[in-house]
């Protein structure tokens, strides 16, 4: 490993059941990190108590505390996230990480991720394969292997400087905009499926018609290709609500059309965003004529 040296950043928020998982799965790393600034965004219960009481014992935890907004949103998330990189500490360092306050993962896990990055020098955004964790119950989420889950994204840092940084949107989607722009400048993003990460808040909430339809307002503000995003919710229709979730998330997506008109981000990263949805679509029609071609010959 060298001396490479990786900082975290983590934007917590009313994670008093699940943020001492993430600290202890962090402490034990038998790399650690060489800074770790905790956010707290407005946090009203222990939160702020659990994360100081470790402070106290690991130097290289540091604590930010943001004050009590009206609402908690993605928005005011990067904002946290804005905070925890404008009081960086070390200005030296190979990798930084954007860590959720709500996820655990083995000791090795860090190590393991910055062996991946030494070994390919294009790569430049990578994670672990999240499986989710609700009532007693995992499940691997969906995700292609060329896109990180926002909750564990490690970049190169000189493949950060390279990205557009993340934007406070309202409907989310920072993380995919950092990841889009990445690929954009031609770095590597990517999934390891075999190094898994637990995550203990369920993504989505208890309304998750809700969430299913804001998904659909952010896919369209970040400029996903209409027949892409029809494709993507069909093979999604078996995640909850089972396809009542899908037909809202459509919904979602198609009200944005007539209100806001066109994407939010550069028309650069959205051309490429496109161009990229169109070759996975040709590839999958591929896929399928292939498919279809091998079941006619075994019939």
């Amino acid at each position: 490993m060298g001396n490479k040296k990786y900082i975290l950043i983590t934007s917590a928020y009313n994670e008093e059941k699940n943020i001492e998982k993430t600290i202890q799965s962090v402490i034990v790393q038998s790399i650690l990190p060489a800074e770790w600034i905790i956010v707290s965004d407005g946090s009203t219960d222990k939160t702020n108590k659990i994360i100081q009481s470790y402070q106290k014992k690991y130097k290289f935890i540091n604590f930010i505390r943001m004050p009590a907004g009206n609402t908690h949103s993605f928005a005011s998330k990067v904002f946290a996230l804005q905070a925890g990189f404008e009081s960086l500490k070390n200005k030296y360092y190979d990798f930084i990480g954007i860590l959720d306050a709500d996820v655990s993962f083995e000791k090795n896990y860090f190590k393991e991720i910055i062996t991946r990055f030494e070994n390919d020098e294009n790569l430049g955004v990578a994670g672990g394969n999240i499986i989710e964790y609700s009532n007693g119950v995992y499940m691997k989420r969906i995700k292609t292997l060329n896109s990180v889950a926002g909750a564990v994204q490690l970049f190169r840092k000189e493949c950060f400087d390279d990205t557009i940084g993340f934007q406070p949107f309202e409907y989310g989607g920072e993380d995919a905009v950092v990841e889009i722009s990445a690929r954009m400048k031609g770095w590597a993003v990517k999934t390891f499926p075999e190094i898994e990460v637990i995550h203990h808040g369920f993504v989505g909430g208890k309304n998750l018609l809700r969430t299913r339809y804001r998904r659909g307002i952010r896919f369209f503000l970040l400029g996903y290709h209409p027949v892409f995003n029809i494709v993507r919710c069909i093979f999604r229709m078996r995640e909850r609500p089972i396809l009542i979730g899908s037909f809202v998330e459509l919904i979602g997506f198609f009200y944005a059309y007539m209100k806001y008109k066109k994407s939010k981000l550069p028309v650069e990263v959205v051309c490429y965003l496109r161009n990229e949805q169109i070759q996975r679509l040709k590839h999958l029609l591929k896929f399928y004529h292939f498919s279809n071609i091998k079941d006619q010959i075994s019939y």
